[in-house]
């Protein structure tokens, strides 16, 4: 929302401050990563003072549920800060843009850089549509695989077994039943 800008605002300061630092070719200096670990530290704690004072104004749960979603995303934030103030290169924090064409791609793309999607802008919510819709027919389309996969394997393992079967009749027949069921067709043939 509009009333974290500010703090949105310090943490993405402190954060080109530090890519900066590392594309010149230097480590990210202790005052940077305070910087960015403080900035994060304040969005943290006035997102958590924020909830608990909704609480106590409304007495709503449901409207503290926002606060507790946002106080993870944060803590996620922090873990992330944590690990990026130790980058040594500048490849180490940047992501790479996405160069794919198609659904997959974009859904290995995001998991390989454990992205997830915001809530859509008013801007964006037809783009994230047209994404969804085809992640649903792209999941749609691997469940019937899936499916079909399975089918087949059920298929291949019955004829597998109807051949073992039909190897082992073989077997029988040429070894110890096949002289005596030779002898009597031909003792009805020639009846």
């Amino acid at each position: 929302e509009d009333v974290y800008q500010t703090w949105r605002q310090d943490i993405e300061r402190a954060r080109d401050k530090a890519i900066k630092e590392l594309e010149a070719g230097k480590p990210i200096s202790p005052a940077t990563a305070a910087e960015l670990m403080v900035a994060v530290e304040e969005l943290k704690r006035r997102v958590v003072k924020d909830g608990a004072r909704n609480i106590r104004i409304y007495h709503d749960y449901q409207k503290y549920r926002h606060f507790q979603i946002a106080s993870q995303h944060v803590d996620l934030l922090m873990q992330g800060a944590s690990r990026f103030i130790y980058a040594t290169k500048p490849e180490h924090v940047k992501v790479a843009t996405f160069e794919g064409k198609s659904v997959e791609e974009f859904i290995a793309y995001m998991h390989t850089n454990t992205l997830q999607f915001a809530p859509a802008d008013p801007n964006g919510e037809e783009a994230y549509w047209r994404v969804f819709e085809s992640m649903m027919t792209w999941f749609i389309d691997m469940q019937l695989i899936e499916m079909a996969v399975n089918q087949e394997q059920k298929e291949l393992d019955a004829l597998r077994q109807r051949d073992q079967q039909l190897q082992q009749m073989e077997d029988s027949i040429r070894t110890s039943a096949g002289p005596a069921i030779i002898a009597a067709i031909q003792a009805l043939s020639s009846n």
